[in-house]
């Protein structure tokens, strides 16, 4: 007579339950910060709010550059540091049909500045207003500089700006409303004339 012998399987591991429920996973300390830790991160935290507003501000003004190293070197009586205002193939082409170049106009205003202002006049400039110029115009303006200057570029921007220049000089100050006509060429804020009374 055969008898069959059963093997008994080891049985899985049994969950303990509390009721229909799984038993609840032991209760894990609370992480309660410090109060010098939670205001370092606080500080941290408004560090880095306050660094992208400045970087924001920065990057949304960054088209009024040439404007701002224009009226700087004018304030220097610096004209080369005018001049970095300017692409550098338009420095010392001839403008228009005059024969006189960007550094001989700058040069031009720096001496009429020095002459009514004196040594020690600080010029600054501050954006009114501003209207942006169409595609078309740009178009337009990358065919001009191409036939009259012999240069391929990228025109992605231009903006005619209303500014308040103020000149200051041995305890006078006078404010005038100057013109200022900003592009940007192959990736780079510049002026391609001489901000002026006109608009």
């Amino acid at each position: 007579m055969n008898e069959e012998t059963s093997v008994k399987q080891p049985s899985a591991p049994q969950q303990q339950t509390s009721g229909i429920f799984p038993q609840k996973p032991p209760m894990q300390p609370l992480n309660i910060k410090s109060g010098k830790r939670k205001s370092i991160e606080l500080l941290c935290g408004a560090v880095v709010v306050i660094l992208a507003f400045i970087l924001i501000s920065i990057l949304k003004n960054s088209y009024l550059k040439p404007v701002h190293t224009y009226y700087k070197g004018l304030s220097k009586s610096d004209t080369s540091a005018m001049c970095e205002a300017f692409p550098s193939w338009l420095r010392n082409a001839n403008t228009d049909d005059e024969t006189i170049t960007v550094e001989g106009m700058c040069n031009t205003i720096m001496t009429s500045v020095l002459a009514k202002c004196g040594a020690d006049c600080k010029v600054s400039a501050e954006m009114v207003s501003y209207s942006e110029k169409d595609d078309a115009y740009l178009n337009t303006l990358e065919e001009g500089i191409e036939t009259q200057y012999g240069k391929t570029v990228n025109i992605t921007k231009g903006r005619w700006v209303k500014l308040n220049v103020t000149y200051q000089y041995g305890g006078g100050k006078q404010e005038m409303t100057e013109y200022a006509r900003i592009y940007k060429i192959n990736g780079r804020w510049v002026l391609l004339d001489i901000p002026g009374a006109e608009a």
